[in-house]
């Protein structure tokens, strides 16, 4: 049964990935970060008020420690450096294709090193195989574009692949221990409640505060939050049946659901370079799973 509830949420979170270009579309895509935000929070913190009254969760997805003050603004922190992440991550798949970005915004290289330099996890030489793959996939993917008209664009979407890769790689990495302290429902709600706030910001910055009273694109911000809201869900419930282990392996079939949607959903092709420069870098992304 838990196999079951990771590969749904592998799913979820792959066409959910995938979803975000024909969300942006004709549309700012800081109000669709905060719809997504507000509607995902929304569902997290109906489900916590309806726990609190008929107590109907596992155990495994809420906590009965003492949270501390400086635990909350520490995990604020976290969820702020995660929102700057999914910024530069959507603003990647604006200007090039899901494909490509995904998987570069994907690798685990950043979360490698913090837990290294900061958690003190020991360093695998296989982690410098790693390194290496990455790089020779995002000079194959760039190299793709020389000569091409598109080739400034292809060289900024990488940067902003890889920016989106550092944030998440990093708040990734030091998830856990609030995870723990707080409880997996409660910290998605603080993560959601958090991009919304952000997201926020932002309009006000941009000066598109009139977009969010025009509600025409309302349908994708509520499939965006369901995606999103069930693959936290499953994937919870998943990691109380099944090895973490497992998991991991299975989580990773996200990268395939995704570049599978953006052929489906926006005919995605890719040249020859671009495919091996894909394949370098989920060779990256899995390898940490499988050795």
């Amino acid at each position: 049964m838990g196999v079951i509830f990771v590969i749904f949420s592998a799913i979820s979170f792959g066409i959910s990935n995938a979803y975000w270009k024909k969300a942006i579309v004709q549309k700012s895509f800081y109000v669709v970060i905060f719809f997504r935000g507000l509607f995902t929070s929304a569902l997290f913190g109906l489900i916590l008020v309806l726990n609190y009254f008929f107590n109907f969760l596992p155990n495994i997805l809420l906590s009965n420690a003492v949270v501390t003050n400086s635990t909350y603004f520490y995990t604020i922190l976290l969820c702020l450096f995660s929102a700057i992440g999914l910024y530069f991550f959507v603003k990647s798949i604006q200007s090039e294709k899901v494909s490509i970005v995904v998987p570069l915004s994907s690798v685990n290289v950043f979360s490698i090193l913090t837990a290294i330099f900061i958690l003190n996890e020991t360093w695998r030489n296989i982690y410098f195989i790693q390194i290496i793959l990455v790089i020779i996939g995002a000079i194959l993917i760039y190299q793709s574009s020389v000569g091409k008209s598109k080739r400034t664009i292809s060289k900024y979407t990488i940067l902003t692949s890889v920016l989106a890769a550092f944030f998440w790689g990093i708040s990734y990495a030091l998830f856990k221990a609030s995870i723990q302290k707080i409880g997996a429902l409660p910290f998605a709600f603080i993560l959601e409640s958090t991009v919304t706030c952000f997201a926020f910001c932002l309009i006000i910055y941009h000066k598109v505060f009139h977009e969010i009273v025009s509600g025409n694109k309302i349908k994708h911000y509520i499939v965006l939050s369901f995606l999103l809201f069930f693959g936290t869900l499953f994937i919870n419930l998943g990691l109380q049946f099944t090895p973490i282990v497992v998991v991991n392996i299975l989580s990773n079939i996200s990268q395939l659901v995704t570049i599978l949607m953006a052929y489906i959903m926006y005919h995605e092709k890719l040249n020859f370079k671009e495919w091996l420069g894909v394949i370098f870098i989920l060779a990256a992304v899995f390898m940490t799973t499988f050795l």
